[in-house]
């Protein structure tokens, strides 16, 4: 008998690998030019730094609610629209320091922005592609709902 969830399991376990590995990269360059600000009290820049790390925490502590979901066959339901809710707005801090750097040209938001390598355009489509499969998710979640009251 083929175990139906082995590749999932094996997929999951690659997205987790690859998963830290981004995180670490990431945490370690905004924890260095963190500590740089906070060598020099520019505030303002911690403040953005401290901001941009917890939303990546969050996004990364909701993908992993997400795969748990999962792999446990919640699919369709609605706590997994919540979470992709979730990382939407989590994901709307990095853009926004990014957007107001770029506008502003403020030398705070724009060289954190891309200092830690990432491009508002890119951002922009995550944040649209993401809200694109919260949809998917809740319209499926509606399919659903409506399957279980037709018997």
């Amino acid at each position: 008998m083929v175990n139906k969830k082995r590749p999932l399991r094996i997929t999951s376990i690659v997205f987790y690998a690859w998963m830290v590995f981004i995180g670490t990269r990431k945490f370690n360059e905004i924890y260095i030019l963190m500590k740089h600000s906070v060598a020099d009290l520019d505030v303002p820049r911690i403040v953005l730094y401290v901001v941009e790390l917890c939303a990546y925490l969050a996004i990364a502590v909701l993908l992993a609610k997400l795969m748990k979901n999962i792999q446990s066959q919640i699919i369709f339901d609605r706590k997994n629209v919540n979470i992709f809710r979730g990382m939407v707005i989590a994901a709307w801090f990095p853009t926004l320091i990014l957007i107001i750097g770029n506008f502003v040209n403020d030398t705070t938001a724009y060289s954190l922005g891309h200092s830690v390598g990432t491009e508002m355009g890119y951002w922009i489509t995550g944040l649209l592609f993401l809200n694109i499969i919260t949809e998917i998710f809740r319209y499926g979640v509606q399919l659903k709902e409506d399957q279980d009251l037709t018997v």
